[in-house]
Formats: structure tokens, C-alpha cells, sequence
């Protein structure tokens, strides 16, 4: 065959499972992110907490606070009293404030920021912890959902070749020939 492999075929397969294993991994990092997030939303309840990694011109960084979460970056306009590198900060009770301080409401508590404190110019994102967590529980559960919507197409569907005289199999109208489908000689349940 001059160079091509005997098993040409089988490349659709083999990429198949790639995929599995890569919606397993995907779906394995998504349900640790989603048991953070459950982490760090109960302890903001008692706590606000900020994670930041610093340098002397910008920071970048995520804060735990009243059950929401901000995620954001800023550049710094004064000298900071931050280390270089990681950090973490903490204030108890969690109604202390940890920059950034204006919060952005709209009712669900989700959508872009902008604040100055500190000595920057912070610029993210905040969202309320359970919708972060229902996100990444998306894809960890996709499949089932996947299945169950299948589920419910089939199932709707044979119901309505059954009402409208079809064939279960194929969809063939039997009303000429109700013992025997003509199409894929499928012999159809009998109705009382």
C-alpha cells in the first residue's frame, strides 16, 4: 500500500477517545474548581479573604467577600505597601472591606467593576459564588444532560408514531398495512 495504513479507518475512533479522555480530564478540573468555589464561598461568610500576586507597576488577583467573588487586575498609580510576588490578605469579620470596595449591583450581583484604592486602578469581575459554582458544575454533568434530552426526543417521539399509526423503527405510515412495516418489515406492537 505504499506508505497508507491498513487501519485508515480506524482514525475516527482512536479519535473518539481521545476526546473521552479529554472531556474526563476537562470535566475532572471543572468539579475541583466548583469544590473551591464552595470553599471559598462558605468562608466568606466569616471572612474576606484576597489572593493577589503583586509587582512594583501592576496586580493581579481574586477576593472572597459577602458570598461574592472578584476577579480582577489593576496597574498601580502610587508606591504599594504590597510585596512583590503572592500574597494573601485577610480581614475578619467579612464585612470589612478588601479592595476593591465599589461594588456593582444589578440585582444578581454579577458584571464588570472598576475602583480605585490602595493606590490602584482596579479593573474585573465579580460574581456571586453559586453562579460560578452552577457553571462549572455545567460540564461535569453535560453528558447526563446530554442523555436525558435524548432521552426525552425518543421517548416523545415514539409517542407520537403510536398516536399518528407510524412505525416505531422507522417512521413509515402503517395505516395500509398495520400488521407488517413494507419499509424495514418491523411487525408493530399491537394497540388495545
Amino acid at each position: 500500500m505504499f506508505g497508507k495504513s491498513k487501519n485508515r479507518w480506524l482514525w475516527p475512533v482512536r479519535l473518539l477517545g481521545v476526546r473521552r479522555r479529554l472531556f474526563t480530564v476537562l470535566s475532572s478540573v471543572s468539579l475541583l474548581l466548583c469544590v473551591a468555589t464552595v470553599l471559598f464561598w462558605v468562608r466568606s461568610v466569616f471572612v474576606a479573604e484576597q489572593f493577589a500576586w503583586s509587582s512594583a507597576t501592576s496586580i493581579i488577583g481574586f477576593n472572597s467577600q459577602e458570598q461574592v467573588l472578584w476577579f480582577y487586575h489593576g496597574a498601580r498609580y502610587e508606591r504599594s505597601i504590597d510585596p512583590n510576588g503572592f500574597f494573601h490578605r485577610r480581614a475578619e469579620p467579612a464585612s470589612e472591606t478588601i479592595p476593591p470596595t465599589d461594588r456593582f449591583d444589578d440585582g444578581v450581583g454579577l458584571g464588570p467593576f472598576q475602583s480605585m484604592a490602595w493606590g490602584v486602578d482596579f479593573r474585573g469581575f465579580v460574581t456571586p459564588a453559586w453562579l460560578l459554582c452552577l457553571v462549572f458544575l455545567l460540564l461535569p454533568f453535560a453528558r447526563q444532560l446530554f442523555r436525558f434530552a435524548l432521552y426525552v426526543r425518543r421517548s416523545s417521539r415514539k409517542a407520537q408514531h403510536r398516536r399518528y399509526g407510524l412505525c416505531q423503527v422507522c417512521g413509515y405510515d402503517l395505516r395500509a398495512t398495520p400488521d407488517r412495516c413494507p419499509e424495514c418489515g418491523a411487525i408493530p406492537a399491537k394497540t388495545s
